[in-house]
């Protein structure tokens, strides 16, 4: 029995670290198949205490490889923020199970509610132009092209050109997709090509938006074209600025930019950049909008549990 259950404990923590490295899918689509694994997490032989290791353990691996992406942080927050702790490892599982599950349905209806918004405040503009890839995104745009046609411009979103997940999918529901290099994003705004800039955001503080790199340069390419610069998010997507901060400085591999560079040369990858919210029109934030000197104002006060708190502090994250 022992045996295994240390096995499939084994295939859960491989299925965790899989996530982990996945740097192409959005935060949604992330935090929603996290959220699954951790409501089947296997049950454990011994106590309470050490499944909430466990769940601790496989946490960190997912904060470990997204820590930008604040869903997962208030996913970990769903989970280990619960108390008091359970003494039994079946009933750790169920307290586990639950919060899982209920963040998963609280994301969903999140995700529902701000796509509805988003779409209604698009209001006759038919050509929109969106940067990397994003859930919230997609089912904005979705909604907007079922009142009548409109035209999307994708970026390619390089070095990994998540771009084109999201070009693809439009383009399969019958949307009129235009697929640009980054680096002609500001000579169309210029050209009056775009009617408004709607984007997504791995984490939103009172510091800016966290989202694929490229996004504050489109933001100030926006802002000289007069286009308005929206961003929908999540609640989820909430994340405080000390966490943010540290989290932008981490960078990814250069191979996923050039595999083998010339002597001499050093390549910095920096899969994120901050937007500060003075640059952003308006935050659809969980299908309230609101300007940016609002959401920062809300944002400012959003804290974690002290459970996140400490393991945050167990990464190397400075919450003072």
């Amino acid at each position: 029995m022992a045996s295994r259950s240390k096995n499939n404990f084994a295939k859960f923590e491989h299925a965790i670290r899989k996530l982990s490295l996945d740097h192409r899918s959005g935060a949604t689509d992330l935090a929603l198949g996290a959220a699954r694994l951790l409501a089947q997490m296997p049950l454990g032989e011994d106590s309470g205490v050490t499944h909430r290791r466990n769940i601790e353990k496989a946490c960190a691996i997912l904060l470990d490889g997204h820590p930008v992406m604040a869903s997962l942080w208030n996913l970990t927050d769903a989970v280990l923020g619960l108390s008091p702790w359970p003494a039994t490892p079946q009933m750790a599982s169920s307290m586990v199970r639950e919060g899982a599950r209920d963040f998963i349905r609280g994301l969903k209806d999140d995700l529902s509610s701000t796509a509805d918004t988003a779409s209604e405040l698009l209001g006759r503009s038919r050509r929109v132009l969106t940067h990397s890839v994003s859930r919230a995104v997609r089912e904005t745009l979705l909604a907007r092209a079922k009142r009548s046609s409109i035209e999307v411009t994708c970026t390619e979103s390089r070095p990994l050109c998540e771009g084109r997940l999201m070009a693809r999918a439009l383009g399969k529901a019958g949307i009129k997709v235009t697929f640009i290099p980054d680096a002609v994003a500001g000579a169309v705004l210029s050209e009056g090509r775009v009617e408004a800039v709607l984007v997504g955001s791995d984490s939103v503080s009172a510091a800016g938006v966290a989202n694929k790199a490229g996004t504050w340069l489109l933001a100030m390419a926006a802002g000289a074209a007069n286009v308005p610069f929206h961003v929908v998010s999540t609640h989820a997507a909430r994340l405080p600025s000390a966490i943010q901060d540290k989290a932008l400085q981490l960078a990814h591999s250069g191979k996923e930019v050039w595999t083998a560079p010339p002597k001499n040369v050093e390549v910095l990858n920096r899969a994120f950049d901050r937007t500060p919210l003075d640059l952003v029109s308006l935050v659809i934030l969980g299908g309230r909008v609101l300007s940016g000197e609002r959401a920062k104002s809300e944002l400012e006060v959003f804290e974690f549990s002290h459970a996140v708190e400490r393991l945050a502090r167990s990464r190397g994250f400075d919450l003072e």
